[in-house]
């Protein structure tokens, strides 16, 4: 990762619900420990060309000297890292069994997320911030 310290999270841009999703999280407190990126847009490092391939389907957390996370992994752990109520709800799900519920349903709204994204956004991005690669 070339000396690079951030903590990542790769999402969408294209996708409506992603965007609405990303925002919710990034206004939750204690959520500045990441640095959110399109993964349309993301760079490489961290975004190597089989981790992009990886994250057209789902949601990468790229966490220096960590495993990375996909999908349900990545989303509980952000929001674990935030406060109150959602955090204490992320850390429970992150345990088993309930990692097993939220990984599988996860799947389903991820398989699904291009018509959640029609259905109630239009079918785009919803001009979020985060859509830009994030300076050093």
């Amino acid at each position: 990762m070339d000396n690079d310290t951030r903590t990542w999270l790769i999402w969408d841009g294209d996708c409506g619900f992603c965007a609405w999703t990303l925002d919710w999280l990034m206004a939750r407190k204690g959520s500045d420990r990441v640095t959110p990126v399109a993964q349309q847009l993301c760079p490489n490092p961290p975004l190597t060309p089989e981790l992009a391939a990886r994250a057209q389907s789902g949601l990468l957390l790229i966490e220096p000297g960590k495993p990375i996370k996909f999908g349900a992994d990545a989303a509980l752990q952000s929001l674990a890292w935030t406060q109150g109520f959602w955090a204490v709800f992320a850390k429970c799900f992150l345990l088993p069994p309930f990692i097993f519920l939220a990984r599988g349903a996860y799947a389903v709204i991820a398989r699904n997320r291009g018509r959640i994204s029609k259905r109630f956004f239009g079918g785009q991005a919803c001009g979020i911030n985060y859509r830009k690669p994030p300076q050093n």
